[in-house]
């Protein structure tokens, strides 16, 4: 078996005084010589070992590896000098593959180009245990299955080639995988690829609210209601157009915005604070939007702990767990979307569980 021992060095940047973060590039040389070469006899010798051979015209893929998806092939020009795709949007950490042997290790890139306001990001590829973490540099959290009431599993392979969660249930109860989220006053925004089980049974798959003490208190949940997806949110709601179907993935756009208001209460002549919510729906690439829905709750969540709940029944999956502490944009959904789904390459990064549900 043999191996080669490539030396990567960054040398500069394109773009990078007009527009952050720009694109990176690197030098490669194949240095397998100054490891694999045996004894040196001259100085001579040495000296080109050191240098190594500038790896010229190779074909290098590239990947997202946060998310698996693929992002083409690139070449190395005369020097060995690579471009790296570290301006587009979405891209998280690089990974490639050099022609004619072996993966890189992983090549930070510029952290969730052109997402500002990122407050979390899951990315559910760990597989091994039951400790599952969002992506370092964003918030931190890390979230341990094994003490839930009903412990969540790992699908080997999911949207892509690579794992995602997987909902189980014990006696039919499914406990939710919950963790911290942004504000909750003014805009709230939510991305997510869900699994669809099974299209014909209703249940919660995402809530969003306030903890106080113990108790979570969700103020605008989505579900599936009658082989589409229902909002609520206080007390609105309201169904979506789309007709789910089993065993597909689907990428979810939730936007949410919460604000103070009154309502007039006629028995004791007086006005009483309520809080007035407003969430908006997307599925696939925002060309249909599912639905708006408002609604109003009584109280205030101002100095409650922001969470974020997911659930489903047995066998859905999630992956790619997004929270923005801002709005979207349209373009930034049809951009996401089609991000995840043109990564997915037959051969490349082709998810063995499921089809594509956009």
């Amino acid at each position: 078996m043999s191996t080669r021992t490539v030396e990567v060095i960054r040398v500069g940047t394109i773009d990078l005084d007009i527009n952050y973060p720009g694109k990176q590039l690197v030098r490669l040389r194949d240095l397998s010589a100054l490891y694999e070469g045996g004894s040196v006899k001259d100085l001579k010798e040495l000296h080109d070992r050191l240098r190594g051979k500038r790896l010229s015209a190779i074909n290098v893929e590239v990947w997202d590896q946060i998310s698996g998806a693929y992002l083409g092939s690139y070449n190395t020009d005369e020097h060995g000098t690579l471009v790296l795709p570290t301006d587009k949007k979405f891209v998280e950490v690089l990974q490639w593959k050099l022609a004619g042997g072996g993966y890189s290790d992983c090549f930070n890139g510029e952290r969730a180009a052109g997402m500002p306001g990122l407050f979390f990001y899951f990315p559910c590829n760990e597989y091994r245990g039951k400790i599952i973490k969002s992506f370092p540099g964003v918030s931190g959290q890390q979230v341990d299955m094994s003490e839930m009431d009903t412990p969540w599993q790992w699908y080997g392979s999911g949207f892509y080639n690579r794992p995602a969660l997987k909902v189980t249930d014990e006696g039919g109860i499914v406990s939710p995988l919950t963790m911290y989220g942004a504000t909750t006053q003014g805009y709230c925004s939510f991305q997510f690829l869900w699994y669809c089980s099974d299209h014909t049974v209703n249940r919660k798959i995402f809530s969003y609210g306030a903890m106080r003490g113990e108790i979570g208190n969700y103020f605008a949940t989505l579900e599936v209601y009658d082989d589409k997806l229902k909002g609520i949110i206080g007390n609105g709601e309201s169904v979506g157009n789309t007709q789910l179907a089993s065993g597909k993935w689907y990428v979810l756009h939730v936007e949410t915005a919460m604000g103070g208001g009154s309502v007039y209460n006629i028995e004791q002549h007086i006005y009483e604070p309520v809080v007035i919510g407003y969430m908006t729906v997307w599925l696939g690439d925002g060309e249909v939007k599912e639905f708006d829905v408002s609604g109003s709750i009584e109280g205030s969540f101002g100095d409650a702990e922001p969470i974020v709940a997911f659930s489903g029944m047995a066998e859905d999956g999630f992956d790619e767990l997004r929270n923005l502490e801002r709005e979207l944009y349209e373009s930034e959904i049809s951009g996401y979307a089609k991000f995840l789904k043109n990564g997915r390459i037959q051969g490349k990064s082709k998810g063995e569980l499921g089809d594509v549900g956009w």
